[in-house]
């Protein structure tokens, strides 16, 4: 995992590591801060081509990618 794949520290508690969960539908990813709780979710593409595990992969590197900005 590259230094921009990984979660910088929480703005609100600075816990580093972000916790992933699965809302009520498989087409949406929840992520939140592993201290705080603080998150938000991403929408999981299942319409490309691909498995569920390589959706829910690509869904967590976006969230990732969400959660730095």
């Amino acid at each position: 995992m590259s230094e921009q794949d990984k979660p910088l520290p929480c703005p609100f508690c600075g816990h580093t590591g972000l916790n992933f969960s699965e809302p009520r539908t498989y087409r949406w990813l929840a992520y939140s801060c592993g201290g705080c709780g603080m998150g938000n979710e991403i929408h999981v593409r299942t319409m490309d081509e691909g498995t569920l595990d390589e959706w829910r992969e690509s869904a967590e590197q976006e969230a990732i990618a969400a959660w730095n900005t």
